[in-house]
């Protein structure tokens, strides 16, 4: 393996010529063969200066022309130039560090991912360590194992391990051409689009839970300069870009975790859309939301599960707290009625051919509240006690809707138990699984 160029590393450079050494320095350490591939703007780019004495003692550093086309088209002419098996993007002001020589080649060699991902620490401008982000996955992930894509990502996501920064990841040259995967040009958070194409359909990767890469966290580079028009049209473009290519990969597990990451995003996007300093932000709230339910109405037809209409009545309850004037009384009515009846449909299902006493809800805030009436007329129609349940309250204290609210300490065995929560549903699960009842326990969403 030493005779061939097993690594090429990508760095798109654009004035780094305070950081481009330390950088360097890390990646001339990696003992196999490699190339150092260097894409700078222009020539008067600070970077070239800073590259000097380094190009005349070695051989494996390369410098390309990018010509102000910016950073996609800047990782994109050093992938179209590379010759290594695999790539790593990696950033001017960053650097590499751990047991690479031992450990990421060794994995290489023995499993030959598609893709190799790692862990990552974080440093600020004064290279002192900073937690703000959190790239450590080790207590989440299992390393070792070979994943599919998509075993990868639902796992990540229902851990909330799911990191898009391309550097976190070696990719197989092969894969990626395979894939026709490139950067999108003249585009902002570049890193969504191209790690969510690159992750889900692969069939071979590898997590390694080391700390291979340091980013430093700089207040005036390219991710941390604020949101404005721009970055808010290719965010939220890059998300409907994701979503159409999820419609190509929907399965029974997979699907609920991407219309959860769909949201999740969307709420990211119209956090962003409130700090901006956009003068036009009622519109792109406008934009956004009505994108995300005519999406999730296409999907509802795809995935029978409640999930998918909470998440519309979601988006819309987090809108009434930003706008000043709330447009869209009409299709939250249309995605609340959705929701009920799906919630309707998938208690009764559940209940189908079961006698009981009662029917506990599992849970006292505002979804509870929301899908009361359709809790009302369930306990009616199968004639059972309704009761709602809450661990951290006293037992016959208090009472929602005129029913009683009990401690699950107090339930009786045979309760039938609704899990009335969608971002909390796992949590409740897991105390339900501490006692012994013997009732039926009703998850709602997948």
């Amino acid at each position: 393996m030493k005779d061939e160029i097993l690594l090429s590393v990508i760095i798109p450079a654009y004035e780094t010529g305070d950081y481009i050494g330390k950088c360097l320095d890390s990646l001339l350490g990696i003992t196999v063969g490699k190339e150092i591939l260097v894409v700078v703007d222009s020539w008067e780019d600070s970077t070239v200066g800073a590259l000097e004495g380094y190009l005349e003692g070695f051989g494996e550093i390369r410098v390309l022309l990018n010509d102000d086309k910016g950073m996609s088209e800047a990782r994109n002419t050093g992938f179209r130039a590379a010759r290594g098996r695999y790539i790593w993007f990696v950033d001017a002001d960053d650097w590499i560090c751990g047991a690479y020589n031992e450990l990421l080649w060794k994995n290489l060699e023995e499993y030959e991912p598609e893709i190799l991902l790692f862990d990552a620490g974080v440093v600020n401008e004064t290279d002192q360590q900073w937690d703000a982000y959190n790239y450590i996955r080790k207590d989440k992930i299992k390393a070792g194992v070979i994943f599919s894509g998509a075993e990868f990502f639902e796992t990540c996501y229902r851990k909330d391990a799911y990191r898009t920064p391309v550097w976190l990841n070696l990719f197989s040259r092969d894969y990626l051409e395979r894939q026709h995967l490139f950067f999108l040009k003249n585009y902002t958070h570049e890193d969504e689009d191209y790690t969510f194409r690159a992750l889900l359909p692969a069939r071979r990767l590898l997590y390694i839970h080391e700390i291979f890469y340091i980013r430093r966290y700089r207040d005036n580079s390219a991710m941390t300069s604020g949101f404005h028009d721009k970055q808010l049209h290719d965010f939220f473009r890059i998300l409907q870009g994701n979503a159409e290519f999820i419609k190509l990969r929907w399965t029974p597990s997979l699907a609920p975790v991407l219309v959860r990451y769909l949201y999740d995003r969307v709420r990211v996007l119209i956090d962003r859309i409130r700090i901006s300093d956009s003068q036009r932000k009622e519109l792109w709230y406008k934009e956004a939301a009505l994108w995300f339910y005519g999406y999730m109405k296409e999907a509802g037809q795809k995935i029978s599960d409640p999930a998918v209409p909470v998440l519309a009545v979601e988006v819309f309850l987090y809108l009434r707290a930003v706008m000043e004037a709330f447009p869209f009384e009409r299709e939250e009515a249309e995605a609340l009625k959705e929701w009920r009846s799906a919630v309707k449909e998938k208690i009764k299902s559940s209940l189908k051919n079961r006698e009981g006493t009662y029917l506990g809800i599992y849970g006292t805030g505002n979804h509870t509240r929301m899908l009361f009436p359709i809790y009302e007329e369930i306990a009616c129609e199968t004639e059972r006690q309704l009761i709602f349940i809450d661990s951290s309250r006293q037992s016959h204290t208090e009472k929602l809707e005129g029913y009683d609210i009990m401690n699950i300490c107090d339930i009786e065995s045979g309760t039938d138990i609704v899990v009335s929560s969608y971002f909390s549903q796992d949590e409740i699960c897991r105390r339900l699984e501490e006692k012994t009842l013997s009732g039926h326990v009703i998850i709602l969403y997948i």
